[in-house]
């Protein structure tokens, strides 16, 4: 045999050994609950020229607004320089334009002593949309954004107002910036002379955060604003959430992405009778809650649908996690009449045993044993008393399996 004979014999023998080793003996789980979050982040840019540009006061007024054709109330940060300060806005804007002027959200805090604290950062759930958009297999995305604090010694009238103005149902107004054209008196610092800053566009906002001193909300904007400003303070804190995941936020994640990707598997299933007459003839004295029915339910059809086969058998432990979340990515049901899919009990007592060990796996505990001890485990963690993604549907339960 040639040479060139040997090497294709070899290279065909590697392929196979490949092929071979693709197959995932160990049926594979997955808990709907445990997909890890995405992280929406701002650049602090914003924060960064707000302090360049030196902020000295607040002004107020009316401006005209092109989008409402109408004049409403105004509140414009007052600058010593206007390059910074258009550039900021040029950030807002930006942030605006992906969704709508709420996209800035403006903080303020009145103090006992007089003055008042405004915080500026990015608007949470605005941000997580611009950064992951609408998908559906994502977690609540974990956001991290700077905020702008910044102390003014007094609280005008029209800030009182503003704040009055604020409480109806819809109350627009428009949000800028100016620069200071003359001096800041200290007889009357509440009334400057300002200049339009060219190429700065006003933004129109709906919404405005106000509290007192005194009422503050523990872990909230105010109560950060308090803890970072100081009366001569320019400055910006990274403001995120609690990075923590309970079980009560598995949970509710895990029925977030059943509903969503499921819709028709879980109404067949539950209307069918199917889910009743899994838990008396499969696990009639496990302590298996409906939702692990659901959920291995839902596993099974997705795993033969993909062509992975029963229990992602094909799929390798190491990238299987990211295959399974753009499968989910790309489904959608449709209600047309077709039957349910079936699968014998033994497969759904496999993938239930399977879902449990990923969840104790996610929860850094042990995850071998039997089925009991997986279960025992569970309860003992308050893992497995998450209601049932679609309800308990007593009255469809009682059909007779067809």
């Amino acid at each position: 045999m040639s040479q060139r004979g040997r090497r294709k014999k070899k290279t065909r023998r590697k392929r196979r050994t490949s092929r071979n080793r693709s197959s995932n003996p160990t049926p594979l789980g997955v808990d709907f609950g445990c997909f890890r979050a995405n992280a929406a982040v701002t650049f602090p840019g914003f924060s960064e020229h707000l302090g360049e540009a030196s902020i000295v006061a607040v002004a107020y007024g009316s401006e005209w607004s092109e989008a409402l054709g109408a004049d409403i109330p105004s509140m414009s940060l007052v600058a010593r320089r206007a390059e910074p300060l258009r550039e900021a806005f040029k950030i807002f804007a930006a942030w605006s334009a992906e969704s709508d002027g709420d996209a800035v959200e403006l903080t303020v805090v009145l103090k006992e002593s007089g003055g008042f604290l405004l915080g500026i950062s990015p608007e949470y759930g605005r941000l997580a949309r611009r950064c992951v958009g609408f998908d559906r297999t994502s977690v609540s995305p974990l956001a991290f954004a700077p905020v702008w604090c910044h102390s003014i010694k007094t609280a005008h009238r029209h800030l009182i107002q503003l704040r009055s103005y604020a409480q109806k149902p819809i109350a627009p107004f428009l949000f800028g910036g100016v620069t200071l054209s003359g001096l800041l008196t200290h007889s009357d610092p509440d009334a400057p002379e300002v200049a339009a800053v060219p190429g700065l566009t006003s933004i129109l906002k709906f919404e405005i955060t106000f509290a007192d001193e005194t009422d503050v909300e523990p872990g909230g904007m105010g109560e950060m604003l308090l803890r970072t400003a100081s009366p001569a303070h320019r400055s910006s804190e990274t403001r995120s959430p609690p990075t923590h995941r309970t079980i009560g936020d598995i949970g509710s994640e895990r029925a977030r992405i059943l509903r969503t990707h499921f819709p028709v598997t879980l109404e067949r299933l539950h209307r069918s009778g199917r889910l009743q007459h899994l838990r008396t003839t499969v696990a009639p004295d496990a302590d298996v809650a409906m939702w692990q029915f659901e959920q291995a339910y839902c596993n099974l059809v997705l795993s033969a649908g993909s062509g992975w086969g029963i229990h992602y058998r094909r799929l390798r432990p190491q990238n299987a996690r990211g295959k399974i979340l753009h499968a989910i990515g790309e489904r959608y049901e449709i209600a047309d009449g077709q039957p349910l899919d079936a699968f014998t009990g033994a497969q759904v007592w496999e993938q239930l045993m399977a879902d449990g060990r990923a969840l104790l796996r996610y929860l850094n505990e042990p995850a071998d044993g039997s089925m009991s001890t997986v279960q025992a485990r569970l309860v003992a963690l308050q893992a497995i008393q998450a209601p049932a993604v679609l309800g308990s549907r007593t009255g469809r339960m009682n059909e007779e399996q067809p």
